[in-house]
């Protein structure tokens, strides 16, 4: 028996190699723009959570360097974690399943549970950036842990009764929710939206005079046309064509050095006990990021 008949689902009775490979590529190619939106998603969200620790506006060089260590962190740990689950299911499940993070959960991580432990850790006397430090890690364990349970849930078969349980208006107005908290932080980012006065928000008016929004707006429509066209890689291919065109309008700095080894700052092995305690003791706020799920 061959490898790729091995691989290949007790269902599927033909195999075509060269239909697998180009259907490897194009999904592989859909999918990989999320190696660089995670670690921004996430970064972003440190980011704030970082200043408000500080009690500043605005980062010195020091913790821009912290930040952007913690950018390369979220990097590697969604490439591995993607290869992982995507090997996994083919060598065990034997199908044909890629694995990612979600790009709703990561939002909600970054935006919402980050900076609410980092305002509690604040009123529990933790100061400066170790409190924002201390608000990720236990953010990701938490991750991990509720990862945990997700897997009970679903060996037991307590997910599906769940899902089953769950009405289907109230499933898609979640889906259509993360959907548009999402959207809210691409224009929050565009440059689109501002704090308001006497509102929550307000439309820019000085947004399509700035080149960055220009640009945002510019790759928004790029990505819809590409991905309406059934592009393969639409949102990879957007990425880098604004990139490229941001890096020749001097909007964005080019990476040091071209290739560089990964970095484990976000892994919560080397600390594993404090991540746990630190998780026990905000569990009111940590448990219910399984909910995320």
């Amino acid at each position: 028996m061959s490898f790729i008949n091995w691989l290949t689902p007790p269902t599927v009775t033909t195999v075509n190699p060269r239909r697998e490979v180009l259907a490897g590529l194009t999904t592989f190619l859909t999918m990989a723009y999320i190696l660089f939106v995670n670690p921004t998603i996430v970064g972003d969200g440190f980011e704030l959570a970082l200043m408000h620790a500080l009690g500043t506006n605005t980062l010195g060089a020091q913790y821009q360097a912290l930040v952007y260590t913690i950018k390369l962190g979220v990097a590697a740990g969604t490439a591995i974690a993607a290869a992982f689950g995507t090997l996994f299911m083919a060598f065990y499940a034997r199908l044909p399943f890629a694995m990612a993070p979600g790009m709703g959960e990561n939002s909600f991580i970054a935006y919402s549970v980050i900076p609410a432990f980092t305002t509690v850790l604040l009123g529990m006397g933790v100061v400066g950036s170790q409190a924002a430090v201390i608000a990720l890690m236990t953010a990701i364990t938490a991750v991990f842990i509720d990862g945990l349970i997700f897997l009970f849930t679903a060996w037991s078969g307590i997910r599906e009764r769940i899902i089953k349980s769950i009405s289907p208006n109230l499933s898609i107005g979640i889906s259509v929710g993360i959907g548009l908290f999402i959207t809210f932080i691409g224009l929050s980012l565009g440059g689109f939206v501002i704090p308001g006065s006497g509102t929550p928000v307000a439309f820019n008016t000085r947004a399509f005079v700035t080149p960055a929004s220009i640009l945002a707006f510019v790759g928004f429509i790029l990505a819809v046309f590409l991905y309406i066209k059934r592009v393969p890689g639409a949102f990879l291919i957007t990425i880098v064509t604004i990139t490229l065109v941001s890096l020749v309008f001097n909007l964005a700095k080019p990476p040091s050095t071209p290739v560089q080894f990964p970095v484990f700052t976000t892994s919560i092995i080397p600390n594993l006990p404090n991540n746990i305690e630190w998780w026990f003791r905000l569990v009111s706020l940590a448990f219910p990021v399984a909910f995320s799920l």
